[in-house]
């Protein structure tokens, strides 16, 4: 009996792993204002609709996802779309100061989520920057 289960469940996950890589075809664009910064005990630190982000398009094939991320579309990446060990999706890319990798955290037909990990400082208000030593980013990314 636990073997049946146990291989029923293989089989739903198998199924789950194809369909994320199935779901994340097409073309995604970010979601104006809902980039959100997190500290590593998920407290939210900031909401934004930053300027460096607001016109980021995605256009994700099975070998590589394509990022467009400047105001006049005119600057692109090609990014790789992986999966890790543990089974999570990202889309990842080598840069010269370092690999930079975003996880997909949730996925369905029409929306996507993605996490960036990084170092980073921002203005909190007025001339108070808060310097974080780790952060979490959530993007939130809609299908075109």
């Amino acid at each position: 009996m636990k073997s049946v289960l146990l291989g029923f469940i293989l089989l739903l996950k198998g199924t789950f792993q194809e369909s994320v890589e199935e779901l994340l075809l097409g073309k995604w664009v970010y979601v104006k204002g809902s980039y959100e910064y997190y500290d590593s005990a998920g407290k939210l630190l900031k909401e934004s609709g930053m300027n460096a982000i607001s016109n980021l398009d995605i256009q994700i094939t099975k070998e590589s996802a394509t990022i467009i991320y400047s105001k006049d579309k005119s600057t692109t990446r090609n990014y790789a779309v992986t999966k890790g060990e543990n089974g999570r999706h990202f889309i990842s890319v080598s840069l010269p100061r370092g690999n930079f990798n975003y996880e997909i955290a949730s996925i369905t037909s029409t929306d996507l989520i993605l996490l960036a990990r990084q170092n980073t400082s921002f203005a909190l208000g007025g001339d108070d920057t808060k310097q974080v030593s780790y952060c979490l980013v959530k993007i939130y990314m809609s299908k075109k």
